[in-house]
C-alpha cells in the first residue's frame, strides 16, 4: 500500500552535501583521477557492504557500481578489503562467520580461509589490490583513510579495466599517487 517516491532521493542528496567526509576526500579524488586519467572512488563499510560516498571517472568510466550511492560486497572489493582490515582480528572472523561468499566471477575469492588471508595481506601490506572479483574486466587498488588518531574512517581506491592495465602496473603507477593523496587527506580528517 506504501512505496517511496523520488523524493526520498533528497535525504542521499542531502548527505553527500552536507557530510564532512565525503566533502573532504572529493577535491583529492578528483585530483587522483585527473593525475592517473583513472576512475576513483571512496567508501566506507556498512555491514556487509561497501558504500560509495564520492567518486571520478576522469573520463573512464570503467564500471558502474562507482557511483555516490552504490553498494558493493566487502569481500570481493579492494575497499572494502582495506576496511576490515581495519578491524580486530575478533571483528573480523565474527564477519566472515555471518557472510555468504557467493562467486561473482571465476576469480572471485570465496574460501573464508583465503579470505582471511587476504584481509591480513591488506593489514600487513597497507593496501588492497584486487583482480576481476567483483567484475570481470575490473581490477582496483585501495588505501584506508585514517584521521590523525590512527582510525580507519574510509577507503580510497583507483579503478582500471584489466586489458589496460597489469595488476603490477596497478600497484607500480597508482599505489604512490594513492599514498600520497593518503597522506593529504589524513590531515584534514
Amino acid at each position: 500500500m506504501f512505496s517511496l517516491s523520488p523524493k526520498v532521493l533528497r535525504l542521499g542528496q542531502s548527505y553527500f552535501h552536507s557530510a564532512r567526509l565525503p566533502r573532504i576526500v572529493h577535491p583529492q579524488l578528483h585530483k587522483l583521477a585527473h593525475t592517473l586519467q583513472e576512475a576513483s572512488s571512496a567508501g566506507v563499510l556498512d555491514s556487509a557492504d561497501v558504500i560509495c560516498i564520492a567518486a571520478t571517472t576522469a573520463g573512464r568510466v570503467v564500471s558502474s557500481t562507482l557511483q555516490p550511492g552504490s553498494r558493493v560486497p566487502a569481500y570481493c572489493t579492494a575497499n572494502g578489503r582495506v576496511l576490515l582490515a581495519s578491524l580486530p582480528q575478533e571483528r573480523v572472523d565474527a564477519w566472515l562467520d555471518q557472510q555468504p561468499l557467493d562467486a561473482l566471477t571465476p576469480h572471485t575469492v570465496t574460501n573464508k580461509d583465503r579470505l582471511r588471508i587476504e584481509i591480513a595481506r591488506a593489514r600487513a601490506q597497507g593496501y588492497a589490490a584486487i583482480d576481476q572479483e567483483l567484475e570481470l574486466g575490473l581490477r582496483t587498488i585501495s588505501v584506508p583513510l585514517k584521521n590523525l588518531r590512527g582510525d580507519t574512517l574510509a577507503a580510497l581506491n583507483v579503478s582500471v579495466h584489466a586489458a589496460r592495465m597489469t595488476m603490477a602496473d596497478l600497484q607500480e603507477r597508482c599505489l604512490p599517487a594513492l599514498m600520497q593523496a593518503q597522506s593529504q587527506i589524513r590531515n584534514l580528517l
